[in-house]
């Protein structure tokens, strides 16, 4: 049993302990744009997510600058990519999540490590501004 085998199986832990506290988000891929120039989404998805609503901070790639975020949401599922040309998957700072509250704000930071055996992420945590 590989390192990688025990976090899988870690986060599969998470996923089955935490189930009680998950709740639906809406997560609408951003796909492009249209003629405006105005973005364009997929159809929403409903995937299950622990949502911590908290005021933090998070450095940002771009600019090492430090960005408020009002809530962390962390999905401990695969999330299936978009596919769309130009995007990051499998969630995209261009993206669209709305919590069950109604907030929604930009995406400042996506953060994931990647299950060499599957390409995609173990989990993965957004935090919206």
């Amino acid at each position: 049993m590989g390192l990688d085998d025990i976090v899988r199986a870690g986060v599969a832990l998470a996923d089955s302990i935490t189930t009680t506290l998950q709740v639906a988000v809406s997560h609408e891929a951003w796909t492009g744009q249209d003629a405006f120039g105005e973005a364009t989404y997929a159809a929403a998805t409903f995937p299950l997510a622990i949502v911590e609503q908290k005021v933090s901070q998070v450095r940002s790639r771009l600019t090492g600058q430090m960005i408020m975020t009002a809530a962390k949401v962390s999905f401990l599922r695969p999330i299936a990519p978009n596919g769309a040309a130009g995007r990051a998957e499998p969630v995209d700072t261009r993206d669209r999540i709305t919590l069950p509250d109604g907030f929604t704000g930009p995406i400042v930071a996506v953060n994931s490590l990647t299950d060499p055996t599957t390409s995609r992420g173990y989990l993965t945590e957004v935090y919206l501004g």
